[in-house]
């Protein structure tokens, strides 16, 4: 395996120095391997209730230690494949004599800063510039925690420069950013089409200029005064509001635990995901919370009422057309999901539904819900739904909070700073009271 495991180390490093395609599946593999290999060691050791020898505690900590090489490996090699598509793209735009349009959305502030969506698979970490440390989220936790920092130096490093008095501490902005990445990639909204700004790190409000109506052209003859038609202006307003995430680790499994860094970063991205999604969605503008698609006086509502049909679908997407919008995505509950993958034609078949229907993505949310009084679907397109996220996350971790140290447990606690809104109306249509029964 040792062999194996190099060789596919040195075929990716030489497919990123000659400017090719990496196969990050290999990649993937190996890893998975690895970890596999790591577990069976410490499953001998549990099946046979005794302690790792010497010898098994080396193979092991190899292990481990090669897997989270591979890890940093798999990010680099990702990026690089994305590097190489973007360029790929490029070339051929300036073959044909036309510049590339990348189809982000673009703003600009009050003092004339530019500002440039990042779509669903686009880097966040690229998109801010933030420098590859290969540093991860994950391993600084876990050296935290355990103490155990073999093979994490650099962690360990940038964990005690930024420790503060209470046990808190700031991540690097490209682990905060990688974070970030892992949720987005959880997230409904963003695979669904919802975009992200990012927030200026140290700013408090960020306001953005958006176009809410267009302006409109006219023929006119030569002489005659040309109609005035001015296209509106408003202002995106996102404030920094703190999303906080808690979770409980078992120490001993933590300690246990070959991929106990990647379990954590999962953990960590899969609550904001969560939170985010729920925000975005059910969000209400109380307190410290966002306005989501339920609450926003820019989101359209057709009021489906009842039972769903491709009909009442058919409407609310034609509120889009009115309105120059391509609905791309339909955003919807489990409930719901379910009925509609169950509906048959007269011959007993399973329907599938208009043209139109089948055409856009379908995305499904535990977030919203489908059988009571306040059920929900939405369709549009959800580029100008936007997230606006400060790269830097702050972590607390203790041993001793609440019962902690009886259940031999670690809390901890994650805060990102950021805002969620939608930008322009008519781009998203609410079905409102549109169930599954």
């Amino acid at each position: 395996m040792k062999t194996q495991y190099r060789n596919t180390i040195k075929s990716a490093k030489k497919a990123m120095e000659d400017g090719g395609f990496v196969r990050v599946a290999d990649l993937r593999q190996a890893k998975a391997e690895l970890l596999d290999e790591a577990r069976a060691i410490l499953d001998d050791c549990e099946t046979e209730r005794r302690t790792m020898t010497g010898t098994e505690r080396r193979e092991h900590d190899e292990r481990v230690a090669d897997a989270r090489e591979l890890n940093g490996i798999i990010e680099r090699a990702d990026i690089h494949n994305d590097e190489q598509r973007d360029a790929a793209a490029k070339h051929l735009a300036a073959k044909d004599g036309n510049l590339p349009d990348d189809g982000r959305l673009t703003f600009r502030d009050q003092s004339g800063n530019l500002y440039r969506s990042i779509k669903h698979g686009e880097s966040f970490r690229t998109a801010i510039g933030a420098a590859d440390d290969n540093m991860r989220a994950g391993r600084m936790i876990y050296g935290a925690a355990t103490g155990d920092w073999q093979y994490a130096d650099e962690e360990k490093r940038a964990y005690n420069a930024a420790a503060s008095a209470n046990g808190g501490y700031t991540l690097t902005t490209a682990m905060s950013a990688r974070l970030i990445d892992l949720a987005r990639a959880r997230s409904v909204m963003s695979r669904a089409g919802a975009t992200v700004v990012p927030l200026p790190d140290g700013a408090d409000y960020l306001r953005l200029v958006v176009v809410e109506t267009d302006p409109t052209a006219a023929w006119v003859s030569e002489g005659s005064l040309i109609p005035e038609s001015t296209g509106t202006f408003g202002a995106l307003e996102f404030r920094a509001r703190t999303l906080a995430v808690f979770c409980k680790i078992s120490l001993q499994l933590f300690r246990d635990s070959a991929n106990a860094a990647d379990i954590i970063e999962n953990t960590i991205a899969s609550a904001i995901a969560l939170k985010l999604d729920e925000s975005a969605l059910n969000g209400t503008g109380a307190a410290e919370e966002p306005v989501g698609l339920l609450h926003s006086s820019n989101v359209t509502d057709s009021a489906a009422g009842g039972v769903f049909s491709y009909d009442k679908f058919l409407t609310a997407a034609g509120l889009c057309w009115a309105g120059d919008v391509e609905p791309t995505s339909v955003i919807q509950g489990a409930p719901l999901r379910t009925y509609i993958s169950k509906l048959k034609d007269g011959e007993g078949r399973y329907a599938e539904g208009p043209p139109e229907w089948r055409a856009m993505g379908k995305y499904t949310s535990t977030q919203i819900g489908s059988t009571d009084s306040n059920a929900t679907a939405y369709v549009g397109s959800f580029e100008n739904a936007i997230f606006a996220l400060r790269s830097g996350i702050e972590i607390e971790m203790s041993g001793v909070a609440d019962d902690a140290f009886q259940r031999g447990q670690i809390f901890v606690r994650g805060m990102l700073r950021g805002d969620f809104a939608v930008g322009r109306s008519g781009d998203i249509v609410k079905l409102s009271g549109i169930t599954g029964t």
